[in-house]
């Protein structure tokens, strides 16, 4: 990954969080944090004697917790993508708020564990996306008896619904991070390849739809920019970011898909290229800029979501610079990492046309703009082009 992501999993004891943090972690190439509950020396005594040990246990779990979120945002810094096996807050709002509820510690116990908690959590890096996985009794009561933790075996029941009750408060009360939730009972993440597919698709699809670009961020690099133009391969997110910008900003945005439609009667056309296609083109980026400098002059803003990866691009920057100063035009370039974007493309479902699935598709196309980048035809911006460009890694 070209970027660094924070991605915790939470949920319920039994759920599956170690084996699902694992998973991303070796399929999105991010450091597992891992949860220590091997290196806690109280959680065999806690389970045979709850009161006797619920403050140790959890203070235990909370210092090793906020030791290992101190050495993720270490690692944020050095540009290192982190999967974490159970965030903070899980610790604070469900294992240690439930011995309280259970009497297990009393309101001097809760109340310092609490303000130890307080002391450090501002200095803490936030989670860019929390993967939920939700379960019933049941789900949990399984899982729990296959891992063979002996300490475990005798939990409570009535523990475990507790637990999960609490998880679920915390987790809808959230404002500062996206929640992925995952219904787990029927899911098989150890060795089923579809399920761990379409699970890992969802994950990136979340994390792209977050906002993650630093939209507030992009915006304000852009706010004096009156021309946007979008610049990505097939698959990049540049569709998503342009309408988030164009609604940020208040500019008007420019589809390419609807702009190829009142050329070629269609919003696909074949990439390889026909006689008819190749005569049209020109027509298309024609008509484009005519639409984009006809809003300049009104004294709109104008996103251009298009992939913008040929010489056409020169020429709209250079129809725009007409009508508005070269200081005033902007490329985003959209660029995540193809194997971000092929586990994102696995993830979708459906067809593309009558012949092809989405991910087929998405490859032959892709595998077009990469044999143009590598003969020249098609090529990123360059700084020699004289206008502002932002890259966006979006992975």
């Amino acid at each position: 990954m070209t970027r660094n992501r924070y991605v915790a999993v939470a949920g319920t004891m039994g759920v599956g969080k170690s084996t699902v943090a694992r998973l991303l972690a070796h399929k999105l190439g991010f450091t597992l944090m891992p949860e220590n509950f091997a290196d806690n020396q109280f959680l065999p005594r806690f389970y045979k004697d709850m009161k006797r040990w619920a403050f140790h246990s959890q203070t235990f779990f909370l210092l090793e917790k906020a030791k290992q979120t101190l050495e993720t945002k270490a690692l944020l810094v050095q540009g290192k993508s982190i999967v974490q096996d159970t965030p903070i807050i899980q610790d604070v709002q469900s294992y240690a708020k439930a011995q309280f509820v259970l009497g297990n510690m009393n309101e001097a116990e809760f109340a310092l564990y609490t303000k130890i908690y307080t002391s450090f959590v501002k200095r803490l890096p936030q989670p860019d996306l929390i993967v939920y996985l939700d379960g019933v009794l049941a789900t949990f009561k399984r899982r729990i008896r296959s891992r063979y933790r002996q300490f475990e075996q005798q939990v409570p029941d009535a523990y475990l619904t507790l637990l999960d009750k609490l998880n679920r408060k915390w987790v809808r009360c959230l404002n500062h991070t996206t929640v992925l939730r995952i219904k787990t009972d029927r899911l098989n993440l150890v060795d089923n390849q579809r399920d761990i597919r379409q699970f890992l698709g969802q994950v990136t699809t979340k994390l792209q739809n977050r906002g993650r670009f630093k939209l507030n961020g992009l915006a304000g690099k852009l706010k004096n920019s009156r021309a946007i133009l979008m610049c990505g391969l097939p698959g990049s997110g540049k569709s998503t970011l342009a309408r988030q910008l164009a609604k940020r900003l208040g500019a008007r945005l420019l589809v390419s898909d609807k702009i190829r439609e009142e050329v070629f009667g269609s919003v696909r056309y074949d990439l390889r290229g026909d006689l008819a296609v190749l005569r049209l083109k020109p027509k298309y980026y024609k008509l484009l800029s005519q639409k984009a400098v006809q809003f300049l002059l009104q004294g709109e803003k104008v996103v251009i979501d298009a992939s913008n990866m040929d010489q056409q691009r020169l020429t709209l920057v250079k129809q725009i610079s007409r009508v508005v100063s070269q200081k005033q035009v902007a490329v985003v370039v959209v660029k995540p990492p193809k194997q971000v974007l092929a586990n994102r493309m696995r993830g979708l479902s459906g067809k593309a046309n009558n012949r092809e699935d989405i991910f087929t598709a998405w490859k032959r196309v892709y595998g077009y703009y990469e044999e143009h980048l590598q003969d020249g035809s098609y090529f990123w911006p360059q700084k020699s082009e004289g206008i502002q460009i932002i890259e966006v890694p979006n992975d």
